[in-house]
């Protein structure tokens, strides 16, 4: 595919997102998308701090846009801002665990991708058997803690 295609593809995309219309929606009504489970503000065990709204995944690297999601997976697709220091408008793929006692773990499995499709088609996967030490491309998870 041209880039050129590519570029109005994300285009078109983003304009139906920012337009909050559902192709699953009967009878033309547009459908609210479900906010992420984890709304909140939280601090990381790197010593940083990261927002998660409704429609956005903040932390010290910048803003991600929440393309897509689904809660009962616990899984996220987000778009880096066009300006971001690192991937300027990649999309990545994200998991997180179930919140206990205001705390839970994420795992940015795949990143970088340069559209929605290809981040949805990654096959890679993360381990949450060792949530502290690895599972996450060899790494640790993310452990996020509720601000209070």
């Amino acid at each position: 595919m041209s880039s050129s295609i590519r570029v109005f593809v994300v285009l078109v995309s983003a304009a139906i997102l920012a337009l909050g219309c559902d192709s699953g929606t009967s009878g033309g009504a547009a459908a609210a998308t479900p906010a992420i489970e984890i709304v909140g503000s939280w601090t990381n065990n790197f010593a940083g701090d990261e927002t998660i709204t409704a429609d956005k995944w903040t932390s010290a690297g910048g803003a991600a846009k929440i393309v897509e999601l689904d809660n009962g997976k616990n899984l996220a697709y987000t778009q880096n801002a066009a300006d971001a220091q690192y991937g300027p408008a990649k999309f990545n793929k994200t998991v997180w665990t179930e919140p206990k006692a205001d705390s839970f773990y994420y795992c940015m499995i795949d990143f970088n991708k340069d559209s929605l499709a290809l981040a949805k088609a990654s096959t890679l996967v993360a381990d949450d058997k060792d949530l502290e030490k690895s599972g996450c491309a060899g790494f640790g998870w993310t452990k996020m803690t509720k601000k209070k």
